[in-house]
């Protein structure tokens, strides 16, 4: 049980991180790096950690961004978005080892709403070092969990025409 005290940090936190959400999906990229870090000084939390990140590896700061991630992964183990996310800094960072790694950590947490990404994450990687076959069974995966993953259906087609 949390107090009263927490219990409004937490509210404060929260709706700091909803309002730097609408900034974000407004392309609003400042106001929601300084929100995001609002909502850290009233409350840790993954879902604050991963916004921030996220804002980072807008302006191209993926080694901040990482360390970001890395952070929000402490603040909340068992969700598996901000390894997903970091799977995907650590990717477009050229380390593609690590990236599996956290994706594969993303793929089987046991908090995660959006189970398709790491699949699809996964099969990039794949794809890209000309591993079609698991690239193939990644991208299946990610639209087999996410049926309207337009990306995912065409990245699947896209390595089935060129095993073919």
């Amino acid at each position: 049980p949390i107090d009263q005290s927490q219990a409004t940090l937490l509210a404060r936190s929260q709706d700091a991180v909803r309002h730097a959400r609408v900034h974000r999906d407004r392309g609003d990229v400042e106001t929601a790096a300084y929100l995001y870090a609002h909502a850290l000084e009233w409350l840790e939390t993954a879902e604050a950690r991963a916004g921030l990140a996220w804002t980072l590896a807008y302006a191209g700061r993926l080694d901040e961004a990482a360390r970001e991630c890395r952070r929000a992964v402490l603040a909340e183990p068992d969700d598996g978005r901000a390894c997903n996310d970091l799977g995907v800094y650590l990717m477009q960072s050229g380390e593609d080892e690590q990236a599996l790694v956290c994706l594969e950590q993303a793929a089987a947490a046991k908090i995660n709403p959006d189970r398709h990404f790491p699949w699809y994450n996964m099969g990039r990687i794949h794809e890209r070092r000309g591993e079609a076959r698991l690239a193939q069974d990644c991208y299946y995966e990610a639209v087999r969990l996410a049926p309207d993953f337009v990306a995912a259906e065409r990245a699947l087609e896209r390595v089935r025409r060129k095993s073919a």
